[in-house]
Order: structure tokens, then sequence, then C-alpha cells
């Protein structure tokens, strides 16, 4: 795209003429471009003015009276679409190996991803999990609570621990989880006292019991 005269982004009008020129030419008629769409198409400036100047994609769309496109029904319920929706803006606008925020693919027009992921997929960090992606950076304040924790530390057992036991903080510790073993002792007490809430068999008990029997 030629170089824009200073200021042309921040006129909602000159936007408006873009993103229409683009739909008549290339997209939808009556539905909102995708920020993939733009990009892909060498519109890079025009997605950098729609953030930085008139809020985000939906709200652009509302004010150019243009729908957000839709998705068949169940779309979202099929893990498989939400891996491919993930991973084709990871390629496209992310960073290689981790996962997106929701803010920033709701920033990006994604806003059905962002709701299938709670709605359907329980979380972002259990879909990075399953893509096997790094997480996103965790928000404030998210290990004091507790059912991150639960979460964290079950989904750990399902995939590398033993069904019904806690986890050593050495396991923990060689599998990238320092975070979680830090949160366990600096705001949960400490390992048997976490395993005693989640209902989990201790190593230390389970070597007893063994011994015992």
């Amino acid at each position: 795209m030629a170089r824009k005269p200073k200021g042309y982004w921040k006129n909602l009008a000159n936007v408006k003429r873009e993103i229409l020129a683009f739909v008549a030419a290339h997209g939808e008629p009556g539905v909102m471009p995708t920020i993939t769409q733009l990009r892909r198409a060498g519109h890079g400036s025009l997605t950098t003015a729609i953030h930085n100047y008139h809020g985000d994609f939906h709200e652009v769309a509302r004010k150019l009276r243009l729908s957000i496109a839709q998705r068949r029904k169940g779309y979202w319920k099929d893990f498989a679409n939400v891996r491919r929706e993930v991973l084709a803006f990871v390629a496209q606008h992310g960073r290689p190996g981790v996962m997106p925020t929701l803010a920033e693919l709701r920033d990006a027009g994604h806003g059905g991803l962002v709701s299938a992921v709670h709605q359907y997929h329980s979380d972002v960090y259990e879909v990075a999990r399953r893509l096997g992606l790094a997480p996103p950076n965790k928000p404030k304040g998210y290990w004091k609570d507790f059912a991150n924790v639960r979460r964290e530390l079950l989904a750990f057992i399902a995939r590398h621990g033993i069904a019904g036991m806690m986890p050593t903080e050495g396991e923990l510790r060689q599998t990238g989880h320092s975070s979680l073993t830090f949160a366990i002792c600096q705001y949960h007490g400490d390992f048997y006292q976490v395993a005693r809430r989640l209902n989990l068999t201790t190593r230390r008990n389970y070597n007893s019991s063994l011994a015992a029997g």
C-alpha cells in the first residue's frame, strides 16, 4: 500500500473507505473481513489503524454496519476447529510455540474463538496444554486462586503422573512447572496440605502403605 498522509488512519472515513473497498474486491458483502484476511492481502497498516485509533474489529464493524462472519452450528464445539484457528493465528501474528492471550485474539477480531475457549474447552490454559503451546502470561493473582492450582495439578497428573497421587516437587520442576511448585508452597501451605485438599495420596503415604502391606 502507498504511504498515507499524516493522520490518514485516524480518520474513520478513510478506514471505512479502505474496508469497504476490500470487501467489494475480495470479501463477502456485508461481512467484516478478519485481521488475517486483511494482512494476507497486504493491509497491515489498516489492521494497525483499527486497533490504535478505532477500538477493535467489532467496534469498527458496528460503526460500518458490517456483520461478523458466523460459523456453522457446532463449529466451535469441535476442538479440531479451535486447534486450526489458534495455530493459524500463531503462525500469522503470534509468538511461535506460545498460546495467544484472549485479549490478543479478541483484538484481532476472533471473538467467536474467545467465547469458544471458555464455553466449550475449559479455558486458555487448558487449550494451550492440548495444543502443546506454552501458556500465555498468568494474570495477576492467578496462583493465589486455589481453583487454578487444582486445575494445573490435575492436568499434570492426567498427562504425566499417577492417578490419585500428588506429584513431588522434583517431578513438577523437571517438567517445567516451577511456578506451580512455588505457588503451592507460597500461597497454599505445602504439598501435603494441597494433596489433602484434593484427596490425593502423597508419595510418602503411598510408600508407607506398601511397607505396611
